[in-house]
């Protein structure tokens, strides 16, 4: 059997009709690693644990308490509409000079943790422009998560945001402790003039884990292995060593499991020059359960590939 002309769901780096090695490392962005997973079921792993706290700040079923601001020549218009679960908010604006801003605020009262992340989920049907989260203190200092010339989702996005991603915008300084306000900001794209609608919903904050480096030992497993090339070995450093699926299973998938979750900025796989998989897939999850297709391969040629996985996350 070949590969060449096989297609076929692959989890991690994997796909192989017949004996096929791999090394796999990862690229860090700013911890070490986590994982890059795949296996249709979920695994518990000792010493796997991660304290999460996550609080739902508003979920949008009533808009009381936000408000708008906008610059000269810009029209903002809270509504309540259709959210991802029950109702969410929806933000119709319009730019009629070719420039300003829009935006929703609303007061909280919350002290943050040393590592953090919010979250909210988004959709718009709207020219692609800037989109701004925006954090103040009491002191009015004031931090950002700014994307800039955003192509909004027709269907909902989760978006996070991490304690890494905001920087200081403007404001007296000093480190970013409590948040009086929150907000969200649109500002036109190159276009200039426009007008659109953004929703959002489920807007939660999550208390983090401390950033520290990873300690622990990965747990790798695979569908199939052959004598000698071991699940583990596409983790140990050595080039002289790779695993090596069976040669009969049409699917086959490796597992990298971290124990917990962690950041990562991409896969460097290097394939057997004669046995490589020509598509695959790298799927991710947080619990073994709920998977999510983050890299796609067609048509692979085997040598190295580098796989380019920006603020990726996962177990």
């Amino acid at each position: 059997m070949t590969m060449r002309k096989i297609s076929r769901r692959v989890f991690v780096p994997m796909p192989l009709a017949r004996a096929l090695s791999a090394l796999i490392f990862m690229t860090i962005l700013t911890v070490l690693p986590t994982s890059i997973l795949a296996v249709p079921a979920a695994s518990t792993p000792p010493g796997g644990t991660d304290e999460r706290k996550i609080v739902v700040l508003d979920d949008f079923e009533n808009l009381d308490g936000w408000s708008v601001a906008t610059s000269p020549g810009t029209r903002l218009e809270i509504a309540q509409d259709v959210g991802r679960a029950g109702r969410g908010m929806r933000l119709d604006f319009e730019f009629q000079d070719g420039a300003g801003w829009a935006i929703a605020r609303k007061k909280f009262r919350l002290r943050l943790p040393d590592n953090f992340a919010f979250h909210f989920q988004l959709r718009g049907e709207a020219p692609a422009g800037d989109l701004e989260f925006k954090l103040v203190d009491p002191r009015q200092n004031v931090w950002w998560f700014k994307q800039r010339d955003y192509a909004f989702p027709r269907e909902w996005r989760p978006i996070a945001v991490k304690k890494r991603h905001l920087s200081l915008a403007w404001g007296p300084g000093r480190p970013l402790e409590d948040v009086a306000v929150i907000e969200f900001a649109i500002l036109p794209g190159a276009q200039g003039r426009g007008k659109g609608s953004v929703w959002i919903d489920d807007l939660t904050f999550e208390q983090r884990e401390p950033t520290q480096i990873y300690t622990l030992q990965p747990v790798i497993s695979a569908s199939t292995s052959t004598a000698d090339h071991p699940p583990a070995a596409v983790f140990d450093a050595d080039p002289a060593t790779s695993w090596r699926s069976g040669a009969l299973a049409e699917d086959q998938w490796l597992l990298l499991d971290f124990l917990r979750p962690r950041e990562y900025g991409g896969l460097v796989i290097d394939w057997d020059p004669d046995d490589y998989a020509v598509d695959y897939q790298v799927q991710v999850s947080d619990d073994g359960n709920d998977w999510q297709t983050v890299y796609t391969v067609r048509d692979g040629n085997g040598r190295r590939d580098y796989l380019y996985l920006p603020d990726a996350e996962s177990r």
